[in-house]
C-alpha cells in the first residue's frame, strides 16, 4: 500500500517517471507513461469490500486517473524533445549538458 504525507503541498512534490514516445516524420506519439507512485491518490486501492482473492478488481480501479494525458503530451512535445534536438537516438534519460 503506498504511503504520502497528506502535510506536503502537491507542487513541492517531485518523483522520478519515465515517458516513451514514438516519432516518425515530424509527428510524435506519447506511448507509455510510467509514473513511480502518486502521492495525491491511493491509485490500485479503492473502498470496495475484500474479495476471494481469485476475483479480480475492475482494471478502473487500479489506474491512475489523476494525470491529464494533454498535459503530459505539452510537457514531452515543448519542454522534454527540444533538449534532444527532436532525434529520440539521443534519448538515454541521462541529463543532457547545461540542463
Amino acid at each position: 500500500m503506498q504511503c504520502y504525507d497528506n502535510s506536503i503541498d502537491p507542487n513541492d512534490i517531485t518523483c522520478p517517471f519515465s515517458i516513451n514516445v514514438s516519432g516518425i516524420n515530424g509527428n510524435w506519439k506519447v506511448t507509455r507513461v510510467n509514473f513511480t507512485h502518486n502521492h495525491v491518490k491511493h491509485v490500485g486501492f479503492s473502498a470496495r469490500p475484500v474479495a476471494e482473492g481469485s476475483v479480480a478488481r475492475p482494471a478502473s480501479d487500479k489506474r491512475n486517473r489523476t494525470q491529464d494525458v494533454a498535459a503530459l503530451t505539452q510537457l514531452v512535445e515543448a519542454e522534454m524533445l527540444p533538449r534532444y534536438e527532436n532525434k529520440t537516438e539521443r534519448m538515454t534519460g541521462a541529463p543532457t549538458p547545461g540542463g
